[in-house]
């Protein structure tokens, strides 16, 4: 485990290259507007996890400088929290560029209309990640847990968010549930 700081925000400094492989526990401080920082005088390549300890609740535009080398690679299997709060979600897209993590407000993506087209049923929404992947979830039991849902498709968003799935319609189904399910980053 590596923890810059002792239930604070620390700076731990590192002479050489950083590879991490276990657990990478960091604290946000957003409401003074700092966070642990892990620095190396060469590259970091990430792995393991990481753990954020949130001493204040970030908002939607925050970000955190986590991380300083001279060359970033490598990804976290997990982050913990898997979201900064309710309605936010991490954006990762910056650590391997220059060690920042950031705060993004978590869109949900709906649907938006539902129309029957002959022998199919075309489901259209938006909201999602620009040309990221989604699932449709199906099943013929609403009150199923979703991990019980069958995926009957794997799409991924237009570079606006929007999405279509067409499916072909049964008549030996009599009714079928749908949902859009969008992977933790």
């Amino acid at each position: 485990m590596v923890s810059p700081g002792v239930n604070a925000v620390g700076l731990l400094t590192v002479n050489g290259a950083i590879t991490l492989s276990g657990d990478t526990a960091l604290d946000l401080d957003p409401a003074n507007a700092t966070n642990s920082v892990l620095s190396s005088t060469a590259g970091i390549n990430y792995g393991g996890t990481l753990t954020l300890t949130e001493l204040s609740s970030p908002a939607s535009g925050s970000s955190f400088k986590l991380f300083r080398a001279s060359s970033y690679s490598g990804s976290f299997a997990n982050i913990v929290p898997a979201t900064p709060g309710p309605g936010l979600a991490w954006v990762t897209s910056a650590l391997t560029t220059s060690g920042t993590l950031e705060v993004a407000s978590a869109a949900l993506p709906r649907i938006g209309s539902v129309v029957h087209q002959g022998s199919s049923l075309v489901i259209s929404g938006t909201n999602g990640t620009a040309n990221a992947t989604y699932y449709v979830l199906g099943s013929t039991n609403v009150a199923l847990p979703v991990a019980e849902w069958t995926r009957v498709a794997t799409n991924t968003f237009t570079g606006t968010g929007s999405f279509n799935y067409t499916n072909s319609l049964s008549p030996s189904v009599p009714q079928y549930f749908y949902q859009i399910l969008v992977p933790v980053p």
